[in-house]
């Protein structure tokens, strides 16, 4: 009876080690794959959690002043992105929009919605489904340049891109 007792916890433990061995796998293939890694990095994006990738700071998105109008390098820049990340299946986006410090802090706020809002309908226009881009406008909470200097300033009128698998 002992010697049934191991058989049967021995099966059990190797039944659970299946489960969760295949319960690791599932997970692991709902991320990225490899392909769509090498594209994100050539693109200029970067991790930043283990399902979430963001376009570097090398590859902004900048709007002129007071502006929620893609320059032209802009929309081709968006347009080519936006390709890519259909080509490979990218489903989920979130476009954040930027602004500096200059204004009013509720205008710069809906200014920077509307620069996200400006991304989002590019990359629409591609293809890409409209329900799937979230966007958020965060004003000039999360500055990635001093706001002292006007080259500084236009690097803070910007979106970034985020997405996940």
């Amino acid at each position: 009876m002992k010697q049934f007792n191991t058989i049967t916890i021995k099966c059990l433990f190797l039944v659970f080690l299946g489960v969760v061995l295949t319960a690791c796998q599932s997970m692991q293939s709902q991320g990225f794959s490899p392909q769509q890694i090498r594209i994100l990095q050539e693109q200029g994006f970067e991790a930043i959690r283990d399902d979430e990738w963001m376009l570097s700071l090398s590859a902004l998105i900048l709007f002129g002043f007071n502006d929620d109008q893609l320059t032209e390098d802009s929309r081709e820049q968006v347009q080519n992105l936006g390709k890519s990340l259909k080509d490979i299946g990218i489903q989920r986006i979130t476009v954040e929009g930027h602004a500096d410090n200059q204004g009013d802090p509720d205008y710069n706020v809906m200014l920077s919605q509307q620069r996200a809002d400006a991304v989002a309908t590019e990359l629409s226009a591609l293809g890409l489904s409209r329900n799937s881009i979230q966007t958020q406008g965060l004003g000039s909470a999360y500055p990635v340049a001093s706001n002292d200097t006007r080259e500084g300033r236009a690097q803070n009128r910007r979106v970034t891109i985020i997405v996940s698998p």
